[in-house]
This record gives C-alpha cells, structure tokens and sequence, in this order.
C-alpha cells in the first residue's frame, strides 16, 4: 500500500496535480497513525496541509479538512494534548463552510474533539461530544462512526465511575 500511494504521490508532484497530491498525503499520513507511528504521521499530514494550503488559491478544503483532523488525532495518540487542541482550533473555522459531505467532517470532529476531552480528564464534555457524534451518525446511517461514538462515551462513563451506563 505504501508502495502505490507514493508512487501515486510522485506522479502528482511531477504533474503538479494539487488536489489528488493532498489527499495523497493525508491518507499515507492517516496510515501511519493507523500502524502506531504518530510521529511519521505528523510528518505526511503536515506535508498534506502545506500542499492544501500551498495551492495558489485552489484551496482544497476537504484535505484542508482531513489534514488538521489527522494531526489532532496524530498529536492525541502522541500525547501531545495542546497541540491535538490547536489542530482542533484551526479547524472551527472551516465548520461554517457548507458542501457536500460535510457531516462527515462534523461527524469525524466530534470525535476527535470528545478523545481530547477524555484525554483532558473532562468526561463531561466528552459525553457532549459522543452524543452529537451519535445524533449525526445515526442520522446518516454511519455505523463505524456511532460505534466509535458509543465507545467514547462508554469510556466518559467508566472516567465518571459509572460502569452500568458504560
């Protein structure tokens, strides 16, 4: 896999092909995190957002979008709870832009943002994140997401000392 989406990423640099490099990037950054590499992953993801952003106004907001969500969750799974928050901060603004497909970045957001709650020791707001995160997925039919929601809400409740409503 790795071997095809650099690949994939040579090619798009040599035709100088914005919209497909980013994404590019994002996913092999996304990868890396999947595997337990938050380190590399912050590396693609940082290159991703500077191709995004490095685009002569040709501003590809959905891997503008994926980019600071990656790093959020790189910077989570490194620890790294104030640079996960700045990632997060960066990325409300691009929630008042309306296109297709946003629930999905909304959705994803939530999720991130109640993970670094919960990371935070704020299980309060990880709750109140978890529930919008299950209200959207619900609503648009995304079993991961609501699973993924139901399990970070599980885990605010076990942080409250209430196993029954984990």
């Amino acid at each position: 896999a790795r071997r095809v989406f650099l690949t994939g990423i040579s090619h798009a640099e040599t035709l100088g092909e914005r919209y497909y490099l980013s994404k590019l990037l994002n996913s092999v950054g996304w990868l890396y995190n999947e595997l337990g590499d938050p380190d590399t992953a912050r590396e693609w993801n940082l290159r991703a957002l500077e191709s995004v952003r490095g685009s002569h106004g040709e501003r590809v907001t959905e891997a503008e979008r994926h980019a600071l969500l990656n790093l959020a969750t790189d910077e989570l799974t490194a620890g790294n709870l104030g640079a996960a928050a700045e990632h997060l901060r960066a990325f409300q603004p691009l929630l008042d832009q309306r296109e297709y497909g946003l629930i999905r970045y909304l959705n994803r957001y939530q999720l991130v943002r109640g993970e670094l709650a919960l990371a935070q020791g704020d299980p309060v707001s990880t709750l109140g994140a978890a529930n919008e995160a299950t209200l959207l997925a619900t609503e648009k039919g995304m079993k991961k997401n609501l699973a993924k929601s139901r399990l970070l809400a599980g885990r605010a409740h076990l942080m409250q000392g209430r196993p029954r409503e984990a």
